[in-house]
């Protein structure tokens, strides 16, 4: 029998049985107090308990936030159905699928962290329904935190009213906060608290990295999944973030932040930067001292990455969902490519060609988003291949999507881990549900064991000293040499060295 109602250390919550009536799902349990009024731009406050039984039959809010614009690749893609949730900065909640039938289970436990570059999504998309994945027997957890201008803001004013000197990084705290609450309440729903994978996409995947970098985390997690990064570039600092922030504000009219706390949050929401028009992306995670304390390059090459096993990989075409947030002329990409690679610049440019405009935009297309998601995933690999104490796994998903010609675009791969094929838009043939159901089985193995390797299935050897692969998920998956052309080498170095 399932367990439609079960206590926890903030109070009873009753769920509901998901579409598998195996599954039971209880959505919008809210893991901090709402981050309103006084508590806006402040760390989360751990939910207090509360009296009675707390209705999980129903997903929470969304983060405020701005839609795609209509028509968009990305709006036609994912976000469609957002317009049908209510925004709220009173959002930090979580999701959870079970197959347990008793607390006793002790299953093994994935949370996994939307993407949206920090500015967009949600933790019950379609795309991330964890009905599937918990018939792997897995226990899933997805989790919302504050986004934009709310999660990343940083300010001199916040760092003075601030009782260690920190501000931004919000969305980070309401991760870690998340990550917490799971870790003292996951047990009454049959999983497993020694027994985490940390799981994530794009910015999804870069928060996994900053966590598994972080000491506030350490400890916490067995097993790390990173889709379509770790983004390994430089990050600011406390101070440039709180500068920009205040000009930022400025801007917008605001002189102070007691007078922002008062802006109602649906003006507030339309102020961040516009991904699609090309801004600058400066609402994101800042090296703060506290939740990280260092550059993530360095980070790792001083041997700070947590002892997980790790599972990193991209898809073949990153960047052909992104043709409109290329903007850059000639001029411009030819200025900023003079000394982006260090000393292995020389030899970086060597291999790549932009002389002309149509050369430029098509630069940035395959060498920008394309290559850096796949020479991250490359590095960090090169980067733990030394440590034989843990596992580290690559994949390159390379299934082109039916419906358009934007082939394995940037978070398709969601609908295959997920197996959530149904709620796409797009007409999947036999081959994707097939494919589906592989990827599916090697991540929840990878949640149960630390190798995705499982009956029946393609083994996927690690990478390390020994074998540097990959494995090719299509049609047929399988191992496969990584292709690495001389421009991918040389920023493999720059990082590495």
């Amino acid at each position: 029998m399932s367990m439609k109602e079960v206590e926890t250390r903030c109070g009873k919550i009753r769920g509901v049985a998901a579409g598998n009536p195996e599954i039971m799902v209880y959505k919008g349990i809210p893991y901090a107090e709402p981050p309103v009024g006084k508590l806006r731009w402040r760390p989360p406050v751990p939910k207090k308990k509360w009296e009675g039984v707390l209705d999980a039959s129903r997903y929470g809010n969304i983060c405020p936030q701005i839609l795609p614009a209509e028509g968009t690749f990305y709006y036609n893609e994912f976000f469609k159905t957002e317009c049908n949730e209510t925004q709220s900065e009173d959002c930090l909640q979580l999701n959870i699928w079970t197959a347990a039938k008793s607390p006793k289970e002790k299953l093994p436990v994935l949370i996994f962290i939307h993407g949206g570059g920090f500015q967009t999504n949600y933790s019950f998309a379609p795309q991330f329904d964890g009905e599937n994945m918990a018939a792997h027997g897995v226990v899933v957890v997805s989790i919302n935190y504050r986004l934009g201008v709310f999660g990343f803001l940083a300010h001199p004013d916040l760092i003075e009213e601030s009782e260690k000197g920190l501000a931004g990084n919000y969305g980070l705290l309401d991760q870690i906060c998340a990550c917490q609450w799971v870790r003292d309440n996951i047990h009454f729903l049959g999983g497993d608290p020694e027994k985490i994978t940390i799981s994530g996409g794009s910015a999804g995947a870069e928060s996994v990295m900053l966590l598994s970098l972080s000491d506030l985390t350490r400890g916490w997690f067995q097993r790390a999944i990173m889709q379509s990064g770790p983004l390994l570039e430089s990050r600011t600092s406390l101070k440039e973030s709180a500068e920009d922030g205040k000009k930022f504000l400025e801007r917008l009219g605001y002189s102070s932040i007691e007078e922002a706390r008062n802006v109602d949050a649906d003006i507030l929401k339309t102020y961040g930067p516009d991904l699609d028009k090309g801004d600058r992306m400066f609402l994101a995670p800042c090296i703060d001292g506290y939740v990280l304390s260092e550059e993530p390059i360095q980070a790792i090459k001083h041997g700070k990455q947590h002892d997980m096993d790790y599972l990193t990989g991209c898809n073949k075409d990153e960047g052909k969902s992104m043709r409109n947030r290329f903007y850059a002329t000639l001029e411009e990409l030819q200025e900023s490519m003079k000394k982006c690679y260090g000393e292995y610049n020389e030899e970086y440019l060597k291999h790549v060609s932009f002389s002309t405009t149509e050369e430029a935009k098509e630069f940035q297309l395959v060498h920008g988003f394309t290559e850096n998601m796949y020479v991250y995933c490359l590095a960090w690999c090169e980067l733990q291949k030394e440590d034989t104490d843990k596992k580290c796994y690559l994949y390159h998903f390379d299934r082109e999507l039916p419906g358009d010609d934007n082939g394995a675009f940037h978070a398709c791969e969601h609908w295959y881990v997920f197996e959530t094929l149904k709620h796409c838009w797009r007409d999947f043939k036999g081959e994707d549900y097939e494919l589906s159901e592989v990827v599916a089985k090697y991540w929840s193995n990878f949640v149960k064991t630390g190798t995705p390797n499982g009956e029946g299935l393609p083994v996927w050897i690690p990478y390390d000293k020994k074998h540097q692969g990959e494995m090719r998920l299509n049609r047929v998956c399988q191992m496969s040499a990584p292709a690495i052309t001389g421009a991918i080498a040389a920023r493999v170095k720059y990082f590495c060295d």
